[in-house]
């Protein structure tokens, strides 16, 4: 009975002695192994299929995503209604779409403003959302905006 138990205990130490160094051996090959950043890729495009890819275009593809803005070149005046008493305070402000060319054919950078008339703790209320375009994709590529105090108002 003793025997056995003995043949047990060695087994169990033999497969676990095994276990450690198969994982050394499988932290060495990870260590070892090549590290592969991820990359970026752009669709094949030709200076064909970007011609007729134009300012207005772009700025269409962003306006889908934020209607509330204009078409470039132009500014939309606006109206925010904020705390205080009923009816509230009345809050105006601008929002505003301009459009770039990129040095790529058909590539365009598209940026919205929205700037309100106010001021909290001394930082104008304003956001921005810089987008680049191209006619396979749409990308947000910076925003800040801060309008969102606007609601702290009472």
């Amino acid at each position: 009975m003793q025997l056995r138990g003995f043949a047990i205990a060695c087994a169990i130490s033999i497969v676990l002695s095994g276990c450690s160094v198969n994982e050394d051996q499988a932290r060495k090959e990870q260590e070892a192994a090549p590290v592969v950043e991820p990359a970026v890729i752009e669709a094949d495009v030709t200076d064909d299929q970007n011609a007729g890819f134009d300012e207005n275009q772009a700025v269409a593809a962003v306006l889908k995503e934020k209607p509330d803005f204009p078409p470039s070149g132009q500014a939309k005046e606006i109206e925010v209604v904020t705390g205080g008493k009923a009816p509230g305070t009345k809050v105006k402000g601008t929002l505003s779409t301009t459009v770039a060319a990129s040095s790529s054919p058909g590539k365009y950078t598209v940026t919205l403003m929205k700037n309100l008339d106010y001021t909290i703790n001394e930082e104008v209320l304003r956001g921005y959302w810089i987008y680049e375009v191209t006619p396979e994709e749409t990308r947000l590529v910076e925003s800040n905006d801060n309008t969102i105090l606007i609601e702290t108002v009472k």
